[in-house]
């Protein structure tokens, strides 16, 4: 009980310490200011002219999209998402700060016999006009700074552009700060600002001019030492998005290839329907459905999302018995030949069973086109014990086929799409619950012919499940309950089997809507581990015991005893708690894997739980067995947990596996404490199967050596 004050007052304390923090003064975030500063250590000593021409240059304000003209620096996030960043500001409008800083270049070259903003009553030559198009961060695995930009050099008298130059240039960010992100700006526009002095040079000096060029490569190299970097060809890439007509959770793949001018396969990837692909410009071929017979040519653009309009339907089937309860089974789909004589097959498929939780139902697709969805196998001529169903394009349907499994003269009872009732049945159960028996009764009279033996042994599993997600919140709760007894003639009855484990898990993952991290989040758990009744030691011959306290002193002496109440209701009682960061791995539709680290708890609570500490001890002529209760047990420190789920394989096994580690602190026993808990299930008949469980335990604390508890049984089994 001491123990249990000291948690609650540690528990206490930690939710002060949150309350306060939530409620403690929110610190200001600074703003911070930029400018664009002239760099003469960019500048081209190659542009620089000796004697200027006799022109004089006014350079105008720049013009911006409102989209970059507010004092915000901009990141895009996407195509057409940008945001802006409330504390990282301009200290100048950008209309007034980009023209100043290519004015101070301009000069810097001596290209023309004065240049200004504003020269006043005096006209100029020329006119310098600028466009800022687009000036941002862009965001992605490799972020990168973005320019495009213009420039025309308009003539006085005429009016008309005599220079013109447009160009969108990048510059890759290894340095994400806004300090360095505004420094790759001003290089830019500098940049950018020497290809168009460059080709003022040209054009003053009576040369031919080439306007607006594609690339920098046009520009006269007698006046560019170093070339521009490349454009990142990251930034032009376009997206492909295959749309699921209806909700479900299953993970559908697709296949999207390019071939070249022979014909040959340059490219080959697989996506996932309803999560926006990458791609890079250019014509692809995606290819969909379970026999990868429904093919679509799509374009892919360049800061565009391509959405495939469906051209395919889907079908899920539900096969259930008269009391909706889920069946596994087999069937076979057939579709309607073009020319009405007959069905082709096409697939096969298996149904999703009761206990199966958490794998989501089968979704085919599949081409416009007549089905015949058939049980039993046989031939679709056979007639018996199938149904129809009509798919057509962008269409979803949900077939529900209603069966008696024990059934001898005929299967199916019933089937149709049953239009807003599948909604209904498709709603997600929050709680599930099976009983899994086995019975075993014998008689034998090989002794005594009138007097035969009889034996008769019941163990039972109730298994119950809870599973419930709300937004980015994901909770399950298991709660298994193994119970055996058996009675036998000239024996009592007796409880041999008594184990209650209920495991319960908090998962937020707030990156649901990301397509790699989607399965990255935070955990909390809390485990219980006890029995619900008395367990003794029986001996064949009576006993003589010395029983002992945790600390070593003698409670009683027992004499003449033929058993010994080892364990009381409840106790030992093992609590677990943790959290921590979780990651989930898909492996297929059916398993996956869960890594768990964080900081955990565990408790060993053992009052009146008794082990034997020496056998055959005489005191006064009298020999004793010596018996001592075991200490609780308060552990803590850094958790790991591995979790390996695989549902239906090959449509008869199931395995669950879970492998613990606590790493202890703060205590003069730091052993690592290990645990592994393994179930294994072969199916046999829809209700009949093997059940294996195996349990592996290390705690040095504990006992010195790996303690294993392994049962298996042939098992009948009924949900609800």
């Amino acid at each position: 009980m001491k123990a249990l004050s000291k948690i609650a007052i540690v528990l206490g304390l930690v939710t002060l310490s949150l309350l306060t923090g939530c409620f403690s003064r929110a610190e200001r975030v600074a703003t911070n200011y930029y400018i664009l500063d002239y760099l003469p250590s960019t500048e081209n000593p190659t542009l620089l002219m000796k004697t200027p021409f006799k022109k004089t240059l006014e350079i105008n304000d720049t013009d911006l999209p409102k989209t970059y003209s507010r004092n915000q620096l901009v990141v895009k996030e996407h195509f057409s998402q940008i945001k802006y960043l409330s504390n990282e500001l301009w200290a100048n409008r950008l209309y007034d700060s980009v023209p100043s800083l290519i004015s101070q270049r301009i000069k810097a070259y001596n290209i023309f016999s004065r240049v200004d903003r504003d020269l006043g009553e005096v006209a100029p030559d020329y006119y310098l006009d600028t466009n800022v198009l687009n000036i941002e961060k862009i965001e992605g695995a490799n972020p990168v700074a973005f320019l495009r930009m213009e420039f025309y050099l308009r003539d006085r008298i005429t009016q008309k552009a005599v220079v013109s130059y447009q160009h969108e240039s990048s510059q890759r960010l290894y340095d994400e700060s806004i300090v360095y992100l505004v420094q790759v700006y001003n290089e830019l526009i500098m940049k950018e600002t020497d290809v168009f002095a460059a080709k003022c040079i040209d054009f003053l000096s009576g040369k031919q001019v080439y306007n607006a060029p594609q690339s920098i490569a046009k520009v006269p190299q007698s006046y560019i030492s170093t070339p521009m970097e490349e454009f990142d060809q990251s930034l032009f890439t376009g997206e492909l998005f295959v749309p699921k007509i209806g909700f479900s959770e299953d993970e559908i793949q697709f296949t999207v290839t390019a071939s070249d001018e022979k014909g040959s396969n340059v490219f080959r990837e697989v996506g996932e329907y309803a999560i926006p692909m990458t791609l890079a410009p250019g014509d692809y071929t995606v290819i969909l459905g379970d026999n990868r017979d429904i093919s679509a040519e799509v374009t892919i653009s360049s800061h565009m999302r391509t959405v495939l309009k469906p051209t395919w339907g889907e079908l899920v089937v539900k096969i259930m018995d008269d009391g909706q309860n889920q069946v596994r089974t087999n069937y076979d789909i057939w579709i309607k030949k073009t020319n009405d004589e007959g069905f082709d097959w096409f697939n096969q498929g298996t149904s999703k069973g009761d206990d199966e939780i958490g794998e989501p139902d089968k979704v085919w697709i599949l081409k416009p086109g007549n089905y015949m969805i058939k049980l039993q196998g046989g031939s679709w001529n056979d007639y018996k014990d199938f149904a129809t169903v009509d798919i057509g394009e962008n269409d979803r349907k949900t077939l529900s086929v209603i069966v008696d499994p024990e059934g001898t003269t005929s299967y199916m009872i019933g089937a149709g799409v049953l239009g807003d009732d599948d909604i209904i049945l498709a709603r997600r159960k929050i709680h599930r619950g099976a009983i899994h028996t086995n019975v075993n009764f014998s008689s034998n009279n090989s002794v005594n012919q009138d007097k035969p033996t009889r034996a008769f042994s019941l163990s039972g599993q109730f298994d119950n499940r809870i599973e419930y997600d709300l937004h980015s919140f994901d909770y399950s709760m298991r709660s298994i309950y193994d119970l055996g007894m058996n009675i036998a003639t000239g024996s009592d009855f007796n409880i041999n089997v008594d184990d209650y484990s209920i495991k319960n898990t908090l998962l937020l993952l707030p990156l649901k809507g990301h397509k790699y991290v989607k399965n990255l989040g935070f955990y909390g758990r809390a485990d219980l581990t006890t029995h619900f009744f008395d367990e003794k030691s029986f001996y064949s011959e009576n006993k003589n015991l010395f029983v002992l306290n945790a600390e070593g002193d003698t409670t009683s002496v027992l004499l003449d005893q033929s058993d010994f109440r080892t364990k009381i209701a409840l106790f030992p009682l093992q609590a677990r708690e943790g959290s921590g960061l979780t990651y989930r791995v898909v492996l297929g539709s059916n398993a996956s894997v869960s890594l768990r680290g964080g900081y955990g708890w565990q408790q060993n609570y053992r009052h009146m739980s008794y082990t034997k500490r020496q056998e055959n001890t005489t005191v006064n002529g009298i020999v004793y067995d010596t018996y001592q209760e075991e200490d609780d047990l308060l552990t803590q420190g850094f958790e790991s947990t591995l979790i390996l789920s695989a549902l239906n394989l090959l449509n008869t096994l199931s395995i669950t596996s879970t492998f613990d580690v606590l790493f202890p602190m703060g205590q003069t026993d730091n052993q690592a404490i290990f645990e592994s808990d393994n179930r294994i299930n072969i199916r046999l008949l829809r209700n009949v199967s093997v059940d294996v469980k195996a349990n592996i335990k290390y705690n040095q604390a504990n006992k010195d050596y790996v303690i294993f508890d392994y049962s298996s049984f042939l098992r009948l089994s009924m949900y609800y």
